[in-house]
């Protein structure tokens, strides 16, 4: 079988020349060039030799324009990787608690590094609960991109134990301790059983759920003049000192209190009948 490029053109004038412009390899766009290549419609239905020449011919520019193409089926880099390695950065230069990632765009595609991935802070940034951190490629296909990721604190603090309505007064059976992130819990927690049992629920609350002041039912815990504990931490210094407090206080509820030691008067939060967290600025 013979394939010809089509007719010569019945005109001699030369056609004006047109900007150089990149086409998109799609198959519309495919069926143009074809057609413009033989001189005959790519698209008939009924197939004849010269629609295989056709065809032929598209082959073949196909086989000679999409290389570029190819490199769609790059291998890509796992966004877990990148994540993974933000957030190890974080707990390295915080020292404590753990962080969290947001997870990326599942659409954004990066090809594979083949170096470590960097991870790194603009200049003069510091870490905060919120913090952007970069990720880069120093490999022979480089790229950078930056990954929000949050600092999370866990701590030990009471939760249902099982559901109870509203109304239900709290005994120590209904009480347990669990270890939770407890920097997005903007209302309040409590570390203490003891100092929840006895209180009234507002609401009714699954199993599980964080018992925190404003689902319970106000009860006065420290009463003026009452002996209490002034707890106060820092650094991982804790210092306990006696106090005496000079207003009735609920349950997460901020109140003033004398140090009976040094008779200076300081604010903290009732984190039980007795104890008194110190605010330390």
């Amino acid at each position: 079988m013979r394939c010809g490029l089509g007719e010569p053109a019945a005109r001699t004038a030369k056609p004006r020349q047109r900007p150089q412009q990149d086409v998109p390899l799609n198959t519309p766009n495919l069926i143009k060039i074809v057609s413009f290549l033989t001189g005959r419609p790519a698209a008939r239905r009924d197939a004849d030799a010269g629609s295989r020449c056709t065809l032929y011919i598209g082959l073949v520019v196909l086989a000679v324009l999409a290389p570029s193409q190819a490199s769609a089926g790059t291998e890509q880099q796992p966004l877990t990787d990148i994540e993974q390695v933000a957030e190890e950065f974080l707990s390295d230069a915080r020292g404590d608690g753990s962080a969290e990632a947001a997870p990326l765009d599942r659409r954004l595609q990066l090809p594979r590094c083949d170096k470590p991935l960097q991870p790194f802070m603009r200049e003069g940034a510091q870490v905060r609960k919120r913090t952007i951190v970069g990720v880069r490629c120093n490999g022979t296909r480089p790229w950078k991109v930056y990954v929000p990721v949050s600092l999370v604190e866990f701590r030990k603090i009471v939760v249902l134990a099982r559901s109870q309505p509203r109304g239900h007064e709290l005994s120590i059976e209904d009480l347990e301790l669990q270890r939770r992130d407890v920097s997005r819990l903007a209302g309040g927690y409590a570390t203490d059983v003891s100092s929840v049992a006895g209180q009234r629920l507002k609401q009714s609350l699954r199993g599980g759920a964080v018992v925190t002041p404003a689902k319970l039912a106000t009860k006065t815990l420290v009463r003026r003049g009452q002996s209490v504990t002034l707890s106060a931490e820092h650094d991982a210094i804790q210092i306990r000192v006696a106090g005496k407090a000079l207003m009735d206080g609920a349950l997460g509820q901020r109140i003033r209190v004398e140090n009976v030691g040094s008779g200076r008067i300081v604010e903290g939060l009732v984190r039980s009948a007795e104890l008194i967290e110190v605010l330390v600025q």
